[in-house]
């Protein structure tokens, strides 16, 4: 039954990444490269007129917007309406439950670190390789690695089954295949279409 649950959650996900294929690009947000860097900074920068030289420059430069910036674009690809539309409802639930098992089971599984780590390694990719990568091959890495986190995070999840647990992923289930075919355009807000 487990087995079958999972089989049919992945079908899900690869529906609900299937849509993605008619992308050529992420959205701006989604990445972050050295100009879009420059441009935040000499945009902050003009908008402190008024403020003392030094203190501007303190607040706005380039080390701090790096991180600041590259943080955010990194939890974009974390952030649950773009899992949900990536790889469906029951997928983003399934990557919360993996990074949710991962830090309070699973700390020493090297399965588990591999998973987590490339999750989180996987959107620094997009943000530096971006003109290099053809973005189909992008997909692909991002859909594996996501689900495969989680189908490990659902397949954790039902190890000590009970019936609300399958009734859950059940349930979950139906909500995604529903979402996936009412909102078949749903990925646009993520993606610039061919």
């Amino acid at each position: 039954m487990k087995f079958l649950l999972i089989l049919i959650t992945w079908i899900i996900e690869l529906l609900a990444f299937k849509r993605w294929f008619s992308c050529w690009l992420f959205k701006s947000f989604l990445y972050y490269t050295p100009k879009i860097l420059t441009a935040r900074v000499v945009d902050a920068i003009n908008n402190d007129k008024g403020m003392p030289h030094l203190l501007t420059h303190i607040l706005h430069n380039k080390v701090l917007y790096f991180f600041w910036g590259s943080a955010q674009t990194v939890l974009g690809y974390w952030d649950i309406q773009f899992l949900s539309n990536f790889i469906g409802i029951i997928g983003a639930f399934g990557v919360m439950l993996g990074v949710w098992y991962f830090f309070t089971k699973d700390l020493h599984n090297k399965l588990a670190i591999s998973l987590v780590a490339l999750s989180i390694a996987v959107p620094f990719t997009e943000m530096v390789f971006q003109p290099s990568i053809a973005f189909f091959l992008k997909l692909l890495i991002f859909g594996v690695i996501f689900q495969t986190l989680s189908l490990y995070g659902l397949s954790r999840f039902l190890k000590e089954a009970t019936v609300l647990k399958y009734c859950l992923i059940v349930g979950i289930n139906c909500i995604s295949i529903i979402a996936v075919f009412l909102f078949p355009l749903s990925q646009l807000a993520f993606c610039l279409k061919i």
